[in-house]
C-alpha cells in the first residue's frame, strides 16, 4: 500500500501502514471504506442498542443475542465508543470462521498473522463465551485460542515471554455460536 496519510508524510505513512493490522491499513489507505463491528450489551437491550447505532449513522445494523453487529468507518467507531449508552464494549472482529471442534478453532486462530497485533513484550489474555455451540467448555476454548497464538509460526510471537498469561486484562474475546 503506497497511499500517504494526509499530514503525516510519505515515509511515516509507509511505516504506519506496514505496522498496522491489515484491515486498519486497508481502511487508512482508502482501499476499504467500512469495517464490521460488534457492540455488546446486556440481554434485552439489543433493540435499543441497534436504534442508538442507527442514530449514530451505523450501517447494516443487526441486533442479535447480547449485542448488535454493524458496519461503519473509524469515525463511527469513535462515536460509538463515546456516545452509546447501552453498549458495554465495541469490538472489531479480526476473524469469523465456522468451527466444529477445538482443533478447528486452533487452526482458524493460527491462520492470522498475530505479529500485527502482538509483540513478545505484550501480555495476552483470552476470554471465550460459548453458547449454542459444538464447543461446550469456554475455558478450554480460551486455552486452545491462547495456545494457537503462542504456537504461531512467527518467531516474534512463538518465542514470546512467559508473561503471556491469563492473569492480565483481556486482549482478545472469542465467541462461539452455531
Amino acid at each position: 500500500m503506497s497511499a500517504a496519510i494526509p499530514g503525516v508524510g510519505a515515509s511515516n505513512s509507509a511505516a504506519i501502514l506496514r505496522s498496522a493490522p491489515p484491515r486498519i491499513a486497508a481502511l487508512i489507505a482508502g482501499l476499504v471504506f467500512t469495517l464490521r463491528f460488534f457492540a455488546t450489551c446486556a440481554r434485552g437491550l439489543e433493540k435499543i442498542l441497534a436504534d442508538e447505532l442507527r442514530d449514530l449513522g451505523a450501517e447494516l445494523v443487526e441486533p442479535g443475542r447480547g449485542g448488535a453487529r454493524f458496519e461503519g468507518d473509524l469515525a463511527l467507531l469513535y462515536r460509538a465508543n463515546l456516545w452509546l449508552r447501552t453498549a458495554v464494549r465495541v469490538l472489531m472482529p479480526i476473524l469469523e470462521a465456522p468451527v466444529q471442534s477445538t482443533d478447528d478453532l486452533y487452526a482458524a486462530v493460527q491462520s492470522i498473522d498475530w505479529t500485527h497485533y502482538l509483540t513478545p513484550e505484550h501480555t495476552l489474555a483470552v476470554d471465550c463465551n460459548v453458547r449454542d455451540s459444538a464447543i461446550t467448555h469456554s475455558k478450554y476454548a480460551a486455552l486452545r485460542v491462547k495456545d494457537a497464538i503462542c504456537d504461531h509460526s512467527s518467531p516474534a510471537v512463538a518465542n514470546g515471554p512467559a508473561s503471556m498469561s491469563t492473569r492480565r486484562w483481556s486482549a482478545l474475546t472469542c465467541t462461539s455460536t452455531r
